[in-house]
């Protein structure tokens, strides 16, 4: 099912909402008739959250009282092979993650999608990479994303959300 026809209509908060796949989603979402909200470290949008979401007193601050019909987390840092030993990507992108996590726990509930990374898997002998495939990653960036991922799913048992 095309994306356009799932979230016709709504009011959406897209993190990364500058980055690449973020901004594609962003526009899509827009075309389609969505009132989107993107959240992003740049503001390069008239509707857009400006925020870093490393600092949790500004996540929640910009997050309270607002209302989302849906979630994209897309946001993150170091994707660039530059970064591979960037060791502050498990603060900025884990760190990340939990602060927006907590801050819509006391939002309405909605949907939320957390982008994964094939960094989280790292390479395979096959090449080919299937989602039961044992998570071994080889970067920082990997090892953040993964982090991430664990930190979206305690979240999701303990809050009972779904995402």
């Amino acid at each position: 099912m095309p994306l356009t026809c799932i979230f016709d209509m709504k009011r959406i908060l897209v993190t990364g909402g500058s980055g690449f796949i973020g901004s594609a989603i962003v526009k899509k979402l827009r075309d389609a008739g969505n009132f989107v909200v993107p959240l992003s470290r740049k503001n390069d949008d008239d509707d857009a959250i400006c925020v870093d979401l490393s600092c949790r007193s500004a996540v929640f601050s910009v997050l309270s009282g607002r209302c989302f019909d849906a979630i994209f987390h897309l946001a993150a840092s170091g994707v660039s092979p530059e970064n591979e030993k960037d060791s502050s990507l498990l603060h900025l992108n884990a760190g990340g993650t939990q602060n927006l996590l907590d801050a819509i726990e006391t939002l309405p509930v909605c949907p939320i999608v957390v982008a994964g990374s094939w960094t989280e898997y790292g390479k395979n002998s096959s090449g080919l990479l299937i989602e039961t495939d044992c998570c071994m990653p080889e970067s920082q960036y990997g090892i953040a994303k993964l982090a991430s991922t664990h930190i979206a799913r305690a979240w999701s048992i303990r809050t009972k959300r779904p995402l």
